[in-house]
């Protein structure tokens, strides 16, 4: 029997651990955001700078990037219809129902979570992308308390505390 692979092997042969393998191609970024397209709203706008703010995109995300804009566009449409009718509006029979864009809402943020994962404007796509950005990550609550409460542990064991 062989030995098994360690971590590292895996990773090297990429039978583990895909998203680190090197990139097929290497492509040079856009530099400076390009003009918005015309028709966005406000909130289309906003994603449409926040998008080539990154600083890794290039000319050829441009039409998936006009998509994910307008499809923020479409969602803040459907919100603004959903809080002036409500929640729920009266079904067939006089019975309270959920309002019907409250299931289109849902498949639209899907649609938007994939977009913003497949171009690496999310944490979990520029993992995935082995995308690194300059600035340091927020830092997280949770890994502040416990990081806090191991420091306390390894100093009662050693005496220290």
């Amino acid at each position: 029997m062989s030995d098994p692979k360690t971590l590292a092997e895996r990773r090297a042969s990429g039978s583990r651990d895909r998203d680190r393998r090197p990139p097929a191609a290497t492509v040079a970024p856009r530099h400076g955001k390009p003009r918005s397209p015309s028709g966005l709203g406000p909130p289309g706008r906003a994603a449409w700078r926040s998008a080539w703010a990154g600083g890794w995109l290039t000319d050829a995300d441009r039409s998936g990037i006009e998509h994910l804009a307008r499809m923020v566009d479409d969602r803040a449409e459907i919100d603004a219809r959903i809080r002036a009718d409500g929640l729920t509006l009266p079904g067939s029979r006089g019975q309270a129902a959920p309002h019907p864009l409250l299931a289109a809402r849902a498949r639209l943020d899907g649609a938007i979570r994939t977009a913003l994962d497949s171009y690496g404007l999310s944490a979990v796509g520029r993992r995935r992308l082995a995308i690194e950005t300059r600035e340091p990550p927020p830092s997280d609550p949770g890994e502040e308390f416990f990081g806090a409460m191991l420091d306390r542990k390894r100093a009662q064991r050693s005496g220290i505390g």
